[in-house]
């Protein structure tokens, strides 16, 4: 995949851009909830704190078969495409049911409090401005960005798509699923239409 810092100097420009296509997955972020006040107080906790929520990220049963895509701040971002969570046994159920396991965890010294949006991505586009980054754009990880800050503490958002996946897949005696309440009708910053947003948390 060519970056389009080298598409710059390609006459054929518009070609190459036109002709991208969208790489289909799940775009999620987590945010910590309180992390900047723990920063003003004393800086090491807040570094362990991360250190112990990113080991946690890597082991089962939360979300270590993948790779977070990168960290922005207090939250970690990642794009899940539908090849890697078909290559790892997952399913969008099995997603969800981790996200739902991370904004639920009672261990504090673990996983901090956390507030979580993800999207079912089907406008989003593998595409770099810099050789050697990896990244994704569309208007579905605009999306995804704006779900994580209207989550509430210890909640998960996800919009339409990925609710009716997980409606079609649901275990009957899953908690996690049990525990969505919408869909509730939300203008995000941004978003022209209004958007179907699901919670679930405790």
């Amino acid at each position: 995949m060519p970056t389009l810092s080298q598409w710059i100097n390609d006459s054929e420009l518009r070609q190459s851009v036109d002709s991208l296509q969208p790489t289909p997955g799940y775009c999620i972020f987590i945010d910590i909830v309180g992390s900047t006040k723990m920063k003003e107080k004393k800086i090491g906790d807040w570094i362990i704190l991360l250190n112990n929520f990113f080991r946690a990220l890597r082991e089962p049963p939360h979300l270590y078969q993948f790779k977070p895509l990168k960290v922005i701040g207090d939250a970690v971002m990642y794009y899940i495409e539908d090849s890697e969570l078909k290559q790892s046994a997952g399913t969008p159920f099995s997603l969800f049911h981790s996200l739902w396991l991370i904004a639920t965890e009672n261990r504090r010294e673990i996983i901090p409090e956390v507030r979580i949006g993800a999207v079912r991505c089907n406008q989003a586009y593998s595409l770099t401005f810099m050789q050697g980054n990896q990244d994704y754009y569309g208007i579905d990880i605009d999306l995804a960005a704006r779900l994580q800050t209207y989550a509430q503490p210890g909640e998960v958002v996800i919009e339409r798509r990925f609710y009716d996946e997980i409606a079609v897949e649901h275990k009957a005696k899953a908690a996690s699923f049990f525990s969505v309440i919408g869909p509730r009708k939300v203008q995000l910053k941004g978003f022209t239409s209004w958007i179907d947003v699901f919670h679930s948390g405790r």
